[in-house]
């Protein structure tokens, strides 16, 4: 079904009544949700999105969390004077000992 447009003057009431089809189509649903690692690095940012998330657990969605750790693992690496590994086809490239570094930050 078709939502009806928001009109800037539409009450909360209205906006809430065009979201209901969304909401049905949802509720009781995991949903994976992928955190940038970016987002750990902004309390602001996490905030932010941490609420989202708690609003759609509100809506009756079962929220899955998945969190990216690429920016820690590189200041991991950095700090231990590791060169940060290629990545080959989106996927980083993991030396052993760049694994004990991973598996700290994880």
């Amino acid at each position: 079904s078709q939502l009806a447009p928001i009109s800037s003057g539409a009450t909360f009431v209205e906006i809430f009544r065009s979201c209901t089809p969304y909401i049905k189509m949802h509720q009781g649903r995991v949903m994976v949700i992928h955190i940038a690692s970016a987002c750990l690095e902004s309390d602001a940012l996490f905030d932010e999105l941490m609420e989202e998330i708690a609003v759609l657990a509100l809506l009756g969605v079962k929220p899955v969390l998945l969190v990216g750790v690429h920016l820690q693992i590189d200041d991991g690496l950095k700090s231990r004077g590791i060169p940060i590994p290629k990545f080959h086809h989106g996927m980083r490239e993991t030396t052993s000992q760049a694994l004990r570094i991973v598996q700290e930050v994880n």
